[in-house]
């Protein structure tokens, strides 16, 4: 005999008006989010005096590439092999689950991880881009 747990209907009704109402805002988040967030934004240090705009896109590189140097490290090396915990009397098998190679990668933070790397990578090549001045406008 099989088991079904279908949500609630007041969760449902809910979620259903909480994304109605936030919908309704989407047009004006983005308008204001473009007035905001400018390439000058991103692209200039918090502290002029101290940093330049070419060594801020080299720190921001260096920091992506010992992100994805940790990601990679990772990969290549042996991993230990997780084994799940379930409850008493589940029917679900005991069986080690591998993290070799990509599989360890899996993991949300891992995901995380190397999302970071990437925002860090391409901040850095815009602002090298803009500090170098070469804009393809």
């Amino acid at each position: 005999m099989s088991q079904t747990a279908h949500p609630p209907i007041v969760a449902v009704a809910f979620i259903t008006l909480v994304l109605s109402i936030c919908s309704t805002y989407i047009p004006a988040i983005f308008s204001s989010l473009d007035s905001v967030a400018t390439v000058e934004l991103l692209t200039t240090p918090r502290f002029e005096d101290w940093i330049s705009k070419t060594a801020l896109g080299y720190i921001r590189i260096i920091i992506a590439s010992l992100i994805f140097s940790v990601s990679i490290t990772r990969m290549a090396n042996k991993q230990n092999q997780i084994k799940t915990p379930y409850l008493e009397g589940s029917k679900l098998r005991r069986l080690p689950i591998s993290m070799n190679g990509v599989r360890s990668q899996m993991m949300f933070t891992a995901w995380t991880w190397n999302l970071l790397g990437l925002a860090f990578a391409l901040n850095g090549m815009a602002t090298l881009l803009i500090a170098y001045n070469h804009n393809d406008d």
